[in-house]
């Protein structure tokens, strides 16, 4: 029987719980991710969706950036939305963002503007009228 892989999930802001939940559907161990400490005992990495200004400015913080990069030279990382935007080389739009360069890409990031105003809403042509 194979063993059961841990599945690390980065959780400083995004929808971190969400991908725990899938993740321990499929079958695999989680652990959040808050510190750098905590890389040793998983087998692989997500980066979730969610703010990647906000992410990249915890990861900054905890001063895991180096951690996460040395991880990433011998195991597997995956980058959800936010996560792919981080693990890019060059983020346009967001000169303020200091991507991790895991993945040769160059990422518009987000051209609706700051993921508040990310959603496309359809409008009703009906007008209702009041009657009395």
């Amino acid at each position: 029987m194979k063993a059961r892989p841990w599945v690390g999930i980065l959780a400083f802001q995004g929808d971190f719980a969400k991908h725990q939940e899938v993740f321990a559907k499929l079958g695999c161990r989680t652990q959040l991710v808050k510190a750098s400490w905590q890389l040793a005992n998983i087998d692989c990495l997500v980066i979730p969706g969610g703010e990647s200004s906000v992410i990249d400015r915890f990861v900054k913080s905890q001063q895991i950036a180096d951690p996460i990069k040395e991880f990433a030279a011998t195991k597997p990382i995956w980058g959800t939305c936010a996560g792919m935007i981080l693990m890019a080389t060059q983020v346009e739009n967001d000169p303020g963002l200091t991507p991790l360069s895991l993945l040769n890409i160059t990422v518009d990031r987000n051209g609706y503007g700051r993921q508040y105003d990310s959603f496309v809403r359809e409008r009703s042509s009906r007008r209702r009228s009041i009657r009395n």
